[in-house]
């Protein structure tokens, strides 16, 4: 790390880290048996006992945000462009193939001329939002979370995801293990997939994007108008934040993951009481963590 630069943010994926500085390096480190640290794959080699960091380069551009899927990271430059490397068996690097990729490379299909502000990928399915609002997808589509897109099982190519007219702009991306939720310019979220999709238990698969119902996230009559602002996923695990600084969970229950105070899995959100005005939630794959303001 160069000097007088500080480390601003992390990400996390199976068993490698993505470390992103102020001054838009990314260093890797952790298990690379997949080429997810961006460096040769070395047969039998025991990361546990070893440091070895590796800083990537997106051609050169300053990186805004970095992402982990399971075994696959993700680059997103100050110029819009999405990099990926690591594992790609069901696509999910976007490099128009299926082979694990030991070396960064910028994605192109769909992508290309458009101006990505996010990536997120938690398992194997990965999407991104441009800043017109857009939503692209590629990876794994065995739970219909790119149906919008394709029909077959896999996407190796980022592709463009129409979204219903009813859906508007899109401000706010997340992908977990099954299934795809956003947000809109109204603040309103949408889910489809595969898995508690947050409208109960009678809707557990969704082909298209449907809406959960406001109230459930804290648009109620003491509350009216409440907007949505963003969401986050684990591989199983859902959370939002509301613009009163709310933060609402749902998914399988692993050890009381969801913060509510029992180990029930759940199929539509509820209020974690939280003491502060939450700004930041993050899942991961049996357990999940908050930033919030006092009250």
């Amino acid at each position: 790390m160069d000097p007088g630069d500080s480390v601003v943010k992390v990400a996390c994926g199976r068993a490698h880290s993505l470390a992103l500085t102020k001054t838009g390096s990314v260093f890797t480190l952790g298990n690379n048996s997949y080429g997810q640290c961006g460096r040769p794959v070395i047969a039998k080699e025991d990361y546990s006992a070893q440091a070895i960091v590796t800083r990537l380069q997106a051609e050169q551009q300053p990186v805004t945000q970095i992402e982990c899927g399971q075994d696959t990271s993700f680059l997103v430059s100050s110029d819009g462009g999405v990099y990926s490397c690591g594992w790609g068996a069901d696509g999910q690097t976007g490099r128009g193939h299926y082979n694990n990729e030991p070396t960064l490379g910028r994605l192109a299909g769909d992508l290309q001329g458009v101006n990505i502000k996010k990536v997120s990928c938690r398992a194997d399915c990965a999407i991104a939002l441009s800043d017109k609002g857009e939503v692209f997808g590629w990876g794994n589509n065995e739970y219909q979370q790119l149906v919008l897109a394709t029909s077959e099982t896999q996407l190796a190519t980022p592709t463009h995801l129409p979204m219903p007219p009813a859906v508007g702009k899109v401000v706010d991306v997340a992908a977990s293990g099954t299934a795809c939720f956003i947000v809109n310019d109204r603040g309103e979220l949408y889910s489809w997939g595969y898995g508690a999709l947050g409208r109960g238990p009678a809707n557990l698969f969704s082909q298209e994007p449907l809406r959960i119902p406001p109230t459930l996230l804290g648009n109620t009559a003491l509350s009216p108008g409440c907007k949505v602002v963003s969401v986050t996923c684990g591989v199983h695990i859902v959370a939002a934040l509301n613009e009163r600084g709310e933060i609402f969970t749902w998914g399988r229950n692993i050890g009381g993951s969801l913060g509510q105070g029992h180990d029930f899995h759940q199929s539509f959100p509820v209020k974690v009481c939280v003491s502060g005005r939450v700004f930041k939630a993050s899942c991961g794959v049996d357990h999940m963590a908050t930033i919030a303001k006092p009250l």
